[in-house]
């Protein structure tokens, strides 16, 4: 006579092609004596490395020490209080290792007495690696600001301060948080500045591009400053913001005080001041009528020298056009504006990049008839932005677009596909036994393998695409629009000559390899969770056929 097979096991088989379908992992497990045995795995735990010849094998063969008794302890927990526990765990399988958000619920027959553990996990993996960067990056950002010599203060849309870098408490002449950190931004400013920065403030929570204006403050000693201000609106969190850059114009709104006061004492101060100063003509558009000393350190010319000359000759020749125009706009309002370009240096040294103020002198009809220019040398300035940027954005060991790069990159390049009805690739690769060549010689060496792997893949992808560091050794390449599978596999065999030469590193040499792994949009997916998802496999595909190869999504 044929057994019947348990109730519980009828299910469970019948949901069985239902739990291969998941993408997340489904395993298993059947109590049996004081021990458990694999039951069932679905394709997706096999990605991890529990792969489906566990099956009818005891859980003990692949974990030992501290780890099989703990797995041990949890399952057997699972079954003696007939209650899930959910629990966030590492999983290393070979040479990498995955973080699992895993939950374990019991199930047993109650006609045949069998017990079973079914364990359903999700990869967080990449999760936990992106947040682990994206802090890393915050406070790397958060320090630079922190000591930027140009001040930063954030508060919320009703003014109160929560934020303010060490330039601003310099600037205000606060000893103590207590003195800036909760208080409302008016307190700073006179009441007759009040109202304009309210309407400012406005503009800028509106989403407007507010340029950048200055403003008298009151500093915590009673005294007074000027600051030049642009606001930005911004979401923190889970609520808007405004960040406001201030920079310390006191010495400039001065200068121009004394100006207006007396030409005698103007020319004093214009011609020992660092800015350059000049006076242009409102009526030739812009031939110089005065010009200070100080253009002499830039332009290695005598101040004589410009007088005549039109303002626009101070503008490097590939700016001017762009320059100008801009001149011609804001001249309209018949307001103080600012304008930024390249000076025009008689030296082929490095760029210099120069910040110009352009306030509007009236006649006693209120006509314009002539500007006021000062300009400040802002090269150091702008380099400092730029290095914010690069910190943002650039991975620090290779010099390579890192992953937040990559994910806009990614976005920006499946919205233009799609609109031209064009394909494209991301190629998913690592380093095979990168960690061996880490636990065994140190992270230095593996800095080094990092470092001459990317350059070696950088120059075999040439012009076809872009490489960029996602963690540890792995890497994502987005190709050029318009890539065909053929295209992609030259690729991937272009990239594994480029390694076949060994690595030197002191007296060590690594002989490197990798796996790679490709997807094409739009054939494998429209989103880019989707495409690295199909790329990652391919990659573990790759793994699978014994390394240095690549696949392609299947």
């Amino acid at each position: 006579m044929q057994k019947t097979k348990p109730e519980y096991v009828e299910i469970h088989e019948g949901l069985l092609p239902v739990f291969q379908l998941l993408t997340d992992i489904v395993v298993i497990l059947e109590k049996t004596d004081q021990t458990f045995f694999y039951y069932f795995v679905n394709e997706a735990a096999e990605k991890i490395g529990i792969v489906k010849e566990r099956v009818g094998t005891c859980h003990a063969l692949y974990h030992e020490g501290d780890v099989f008794e703990h797995f041990q302890q949890t399952l057997n927990q699972v079954i003696q209080e007939n209650c899930p526990i959910r629990q966030k765990v590492a999983h290393v399988t070979g040479d990498k290792e995955y973080v699992l958000d895993m939950t374990m619920t019991p199930y047993v027959n109650q006609s045949s007495g069998r017990q079973f553990v079914m364990i359903l996990a999700r990869d967080m993996t990449d999760q936990v690696q992106t947040q682990r960067l994206l802090k890393e990056s915050e406070e790397r950002l958060q320090k630079v600001l922190h000591y930027s010599p140009m001040g930063m203060v954030i508060f919320s849309l009703d003014g109160m301060i929560s934020y303010a870098n060490k330039s601003t408490y310099e600037a205000l002449k606060a000893t103590s948080s207590s003195q800036v950190i909760g208080r409302s931004i008016f307190e700073f400013i006179p009441r007759d500045e009040v109202v304009l920065a309210k309407e400012r403030l406005a503009e800028v929570i509106a989403g407007k591009d507010v340029d950048a204006y200055v403003l008298q403050l009151n500093d915590c000693l009673n005294g007074g400053m000027y600051a030049e201000i642009k606001g930005i609106l911004v979401s923190l969190g889970n609520k808007d913001e405004v960040i406001v850059m201030l920079r310390d114009v006191t010495e400039r709104v001065n200068t121009l005080s004394a100006l207006q006061e007396s030409e005698e004492k103007y020319r004093l101060i214009a011609e020992n001041t660092k800015d350059m100063i000049a006076i242009t003509d409102a009526e030739t558009y812009g031939r110089i009528l005065y010009a200070s000393p100080s253009h002499q350190r830039l332009s290695g010319c005598d101040s004589e020298d410009f007088i005549g000359m039109h303002a626009s000759m101070l503008v490097h020749p590939e700016d001017r056009e762009r320059t100008q125009t801009e001149f011609d706009l804001k001249s309209l309002l018949g307001e103080p504006f600012m304008l930024q370009y390249r000076y025009n240096t008689v030296s082929d040294s490095a760029e210099v990049f120069v910040e110009s103020s352009f306030s509007p002198i009236f006649d006693e009809y209120g006509k314009i008839e002539k500007y006021l220019m000062i300009s400040r040398d802002v090269t150091e300035r702008r380099n400092y932005e730029r290095n914010l940027l690069k910190l943002a954005y650039y991975d620090s060991l290779t010099g390579l677009p890192n992953r937040l790069r990559y994910r806009e990159d990614l976005l920006l390049e499946i919205k233009r596909a799609s609109k031209e009805g064009l394909s494209f690739g991301l190629i998913y690769l690592d380093i095979d036994s990168f960690k061996v060549i880490n636990d065994t010689y140190g992270h230095d060496a593996g800095d080094q393998v990092l470092q001459a792997f990317s350059k070696r893949v950088r120059s075999a992808l040439g012009s076809k695409g872009t490489l960029y560091r996602l963690a540890g050794d792995e890497f994502v390449i987005i190709t050029q629009p318009g890539s065909v599978k053929e295209e992609l596999g030259e690729i991937a065999e272009s990239i594994m000559r480029s390694l076949s030469e060994a690595i030197s590193y002191k007296n060590e040499a690594f002989t490197v390899s990798s796996s790679i792994g490709i997807a094409l949009y739009p054939d494998d997916g429209l989103t880019r969770h989707e495409l690295l998802k199909k790329a990652d496999k391919a990659m573990y595909d790759a793994k699978q056929k014994g390394k240095n190869t690549y696949c392609f999504h299947s």
